[in-house]
């Protein structure tokens, strides 16, 4: 549908296709850093996702072993 929404800079976000077939573009403000950036587990209760049931997804190495929320690091 062509859709768009924005996420703020440092604002914790993330996406699942459910269909067979998804296009996906990010535009970023700046250069990726790998040393700057951070995962959270995905299915840690207290970000309360209400992950679709009867799918088994496939993920990154880097998402398969985020944090969870408590653990994560905070920046002030």
């Amino acid at each position: 549908n062509r859709g768009m929404f924005f996420i703020p800079a440092g604002c914790g976000h993330g996406f699942g296709v459910v269909s067979e077939v998804a296009a996906f573009l990010d535009k970023a403000t700046d250069y990726w850093y790998p040393a700057h950036e951070r995962t959270l587990l995905w299915t840690d209760p207290a970000l309360a996702v209400a992950w679709p049931e009867g799918i088994e997804p496939a993920l990154a190495a880097k998402d398969a072993a985020g944090v969870p929320l408590a653990m994560a690091d905070v920046y002030r």
